[in-house]
Parts: C-alpha cells; sequence; structure tokens
C-alpha cells in the first residue's frame, strides 16, 4: 500500500496505532492542507496519550495510590 487514509484507518481497527500514526504523518509531509490526514491524526494521537497515560496509573502501587487519594482530598 502507499501511506493512504484506508491503510491508516485499517490498521487503527487493528489496533496498530502507532502504524496508523506514521501513515497519517507521512500523508501530512506529502499534502499538508489533508484536513481528514490532520482530524485523524489528531484525534489518535489524543487516544494514544492517554492510553500512555491509563498505563502509568495502572503501574501505580497501593502506596503511590494512597498518596494520590491524600493529595486530591486536599484539594
Amino acid at each position: 500500500m502507499s501511506n493512504t487514509i484506508c491503510e491508516a484507518l485499517m490498521y487503527e481497527k487493528q489496533g496498530l496505532i502507532n502504524e496508523a500514526l506514521l501513515i497519517y504523518k507521512n500523508i501530512l509531509r506529502r499534502d499538508p492542507n489533508n484536513a481528514v490526514a490532520k482530524k485523524n491524526l489528531d484525534n489518535l494521537s489524543a487516544q494514544h496519550s492517554n492510553h500512555a497515560m491509563l498505563g502509568h496509573f495502572l503501574r501505580l502501587n497501593d502506596d503511590d495510590i494512597q498518596k494520590l487519594k491524600k493529595w486530591l482530598v486536599s484539594l
């Protein structure tokens, strides 16, 4: 395939987020005004960032969770 929106969408549906992000970036290098690629890249980047942050919180141990709870209550 030649780095098309369709290819990126197929990667997204398969959960291959990094591959889809790379394709959208390649499309935008060739065509900086491609609104669909820009929109999809923005949406996917936000989702990818959220998943990374979720992974961070899921790795917290009980002590870290208690510290976070105390901090939140103090706000």
